[in-house]
């Protein structure tokens, strides 16, 4: 592999770590939320939520 590569492929290596600590954030946040809100809003949160899973792994 050629020194370019290997630079790309350690740039690639840290923003997925870094992509990871954010998602960990955010389900930390929903957690949260989820325990804030009422039960028919907590309904609408996870049906939201799930359309976003959806979507991005229609986008991978």
């Amino acid at each position: 592999m050629s020194s370019r590569g290997i630079m790309l492929h350690n740039v690639c290596d840290a923003i997925c770590q870094d992509a990871t600590l954010v998602d960990n954030k955010i389900a930390e946040q929903i957690k949260v939320v989820r325990q804030l809100l009422p039960k028919e809003k907590g309904v609408l949160l996870n049906r939201l939520l799930n359309g976003i899973n959806d979507v991005d792994r229609e986008a991978k």
